[in-house]
């Protein structure tokens, strides 16, 4: 009995949400840039499977190609004058940006 393309096929979705985080070096929460803002991330999965040894799956991370910055460092900037001074150093907060959206396609053969 042949199965239907339908009944050789799975479809999922994922959502990540993480709360707003302070920067490291900010032990006491009193920077004046504040914390990161929270940030959710989607996911959506495919998996078709057109013969018994073959596999064709997909996945799309950061799905709404969400913008936003992932951790961040309290630091010291040297060049806040453009050009290297230690004497007007002046904290700020490094942040890190988020992954964009990616595509993962995966092609697989396995004999049984």
């Amino acid at each position: 009995m042949l199965a239907t393309p339908l009944a050789k096929t799975s479809l999922g979705a994922g959502w990540t949400w993480f709360d707003r985080q302070y920067a490291r070096g900010d032990e006491n929460n009193r920077d004046v840039h504040g914390p990161l803002p929270a940030y959710a991330v989607a996911q959506l999965f495919f998996h078709y499977n057109p013969h018994r040894d073959w596999q064709l799956s997909a996945k799309v991370d950061n799905l709404f190609d969400s913008r936003y910055r992932s951790f961040a460092l309290l630091g010291r900037n040297f060049f806040s004058a453009g050009t290297f001074d230690a004497a007007s150093a002046a904290p700020e907060q490094f942040a890190v940006p988020g992954a964009p959206r990616a595509l993962w396609l995966a092609l697989r053969y396995e004999r049984p």
